[in-house]
């Protein structure tokens, strides 16, 4: 049994890993599986970075924000595909469309892919920042001052727009008939690594493969899974179910995004940036090769 520890935060979008985990799938692929539990994927991925651990699993915009710096990190494939940020608003401030968010306060999480949701739906609906009043804070303060009054509206993501509204009631609503960018869970790794524990991944991607035709053939079964392993309810698995895309996959949007981030991101910390590196380059196609090329989307 070959040892690999995986970190990755405590949420539905790591399906495919709960399943893999439960059903048996990594020990069946001869793999001593050691899954760390981390608050964001965006720490993962850095415990990954410093060779603490193996494999991380994190949202495409931790991965957008870290390959400049880090030419040795590899992208492995994506597991899940998320719709779940949106725009959370009060009904008593008067906001029925996009355009209604002028002049209003707008909270966010900065060097999030929520801010950078937020920016670009403003961007694409002829909105300028000068014309509305952003707030940064954390998620859970954001909410906080949300439900108080203090905010017009928030930018958020799953599980935390299900709790606000859980709190708010009715006096709560989400902002529909909005483009917002989707969330890609991307599994990465470091190049050196990779090659030294290559079978042992090959059979961690096969164990994932096996995960996700279960969770197809089982869904109902799934559900309770991940509903136990994650702590959470009935209610949410529900709600939340069909705003995910569980798909072990390297789609062409994905490739997409990912550019489009990295060119924002590198705005934000200095303008005089104008290049980007070959992402292609931070790819390794060759995990999911070994399971089905057929999930492999990316024009190269």
């Amino acid at each position: 049994m070959e040892k690999l520890t995986i970190g990755t935060p405590l949420v539905e979008a790591s399906a495919l890993i709960w399943i893999a985990e439960k059903q048996g799938f990594f020990n069946e692929n001869h793999l001593d599986v050691s899954i760390r539990i981390y608050e964001t994927g965006k720490f993962a991925v850095e415990d990954m970075i410093n060779n603490k651990i193996d494999l991380g699993l994190s949202a495409v915009f931790v991965i957008g924000n870290k390959v400049s710096e880090n030419p040795d990190l590899r992208i492995l494939g994506v597991l899940t595909v998320s719709d779940i940020q949106a725009f959370l608003l009060r009904k008593e401030k008067n906001i029925r469309t996009i355009n209604d968010l002028k002049g209003k306060k707008i909270g966010v999480t900065p060097n999030t892919s929520a801010e950078y949701a937020l920016e670009t739906v403003l961007y694409f609906n002829q909105i300028s920042l000068k014309n509305v009043k952003i707030v940064n804070d954390i998620p859970s303060k954001l909410n906080e001052r949300f439900i108080s009054g203090e905010l017009d509206a928030i930018l958020m993501w799953e599980p935390n727009i299900y709790r606000t509204l859980s709190k708010i009631g009715d006096n709560g609503f989400i902002l529909n008939d909005i483009n917002m960018p989707l969330i890609y869970q991307t599994l990465s790794g470091k190049k050196a690594n990779l090659e030294e524990k290559k079978e042992a991944v090959e059979r961690f991607v096969k164990a994932l493969d096996q995960a996700e035709k279960f969770l197809n053939s089982n869904p109902e079964q799934s559900k309770l899974i991940i509903k136990s392993r994650i702590s959470s309810t009935s209610e949410y698995i529900e709600y939340v179910w069909s705003k995910h895309q569980f798909n072990l996959s390297l789609p062409q949007n994905f490739l997409i995004l990912l550019e489009n981030q990295l060119k924002w991101s590198n705005l934000k910390k200095n303008p005089s940036i104008k290049k980007i590196p070959h992402l292609l380059n931070y790819f390794d196609f060759s995990f999911l090769e070994s399971v089905d090329r057929k999930k492999i989307m990316i024009i190269r």
